[in-house]
């Protein structure tokens, strides 16, 4: 594996974990990106979070930020578009 797709697998792990630190434990769950799943560089991806049922969660914010990720009620799914760079 390239370092420069660890580089991105490592970045988008870092964006994912700092934007829940301020979440209590267990309160969601990424649901995409799969663990383990890789993205190349310069791609755009769907990030997507669910709140536990028993969790009364109506914002999620990804690191740097100021913009909530869009609900989609849908899927139940708090989700935000990005592209890796």
């Amino acid at each position: 594996m390239s370092s420069l797709y660890q580089t991105a697998c490592l970045g988008v792990t870092t964006i994912i974990a700092v934007a829940l630190l301020s979440v209590p434990a267990g309160a969601v769950e990424i649901v995409s990106p799969k663990d383990g799943e890789v993205v190349s560089l310069g791609s755009e991806l769907v990030i997507q979070v669910q709140p536990s049922p028993d969790d009364d969660i109506d914002r999620v914010y990804l690191a740097h930020s100021e913009e909530p990720m869009k609900h989609n009620d849908k899927t139940g799914f708090f989700e935000q578009r990005i592209k890796l760079r």
